[in-house]
């Protein structure tokens, strides 16, 4: 089941498009669900999928310190969207059954080909995070929302 359109329209990489260009982003989604307790991500292994919450809340951690929280609407995993050897720095576990969308860097890559909007969004977040993490204190982490 792909996602629903007002979830997309809500995820930043996606705001700009038009209804119609929204539905053909959703067809290449998957549908997931996590358990409470299981990880979506684990910090140190590869990753080439990005994540929208639909529902439940999740947890971010790095080097097993809670840095943040997710719930519906939020997204994560962007880097491996464009890096296929990204290494995940942080790990993102259910705090309760988690509903998800997700797409593969595989399955997404033509969606970059098509729509240069949602390419130029992507480098706009990734610069972001990059700035994010010149002004942290723990530098190993530039991707914290990355998972």
């Amino acid at each position: 089941m792909a996602p629903p359109i007002e979830l997309l329209r809500h995820v930043p990489l996606f705001s700009d498009l038009r209804k119609a260009d929204l539905e053909r982003v959703a067809e290449a989604f998957t549908e997931r669900t996590f358990g409470t307790g299981d990880a979506i991500t684990e910090q140190g292994t590869a990753g080439t999928s990005f994540f929208i919450v639909a529902g439940g809340h999740a947890t971010v951690t790095v080097r097993d310190r809670p840095v943040g929280t997710l719930g519906p609407g939020d997204a994560f995993g962007e880097v491996g969207l464009v890096d296929r050897e990204h290494i995940r720095s942080a790990t993102v576990r259910a705090n309760t059954d988690l509903h998800v969308f997700s797409v593969t860097f595989w399955d997404f890559e033509p969606l970059l080909d098509a729509y240069p909007s949602i390419a130029r969004r992507l480098l706009e977040l990734l610069a972001a995070r990059l700035r994010d993490a010149d002004n942290r204190d723990d530098p190993i982490n530039p991707d914290l929302g990355d998972g």
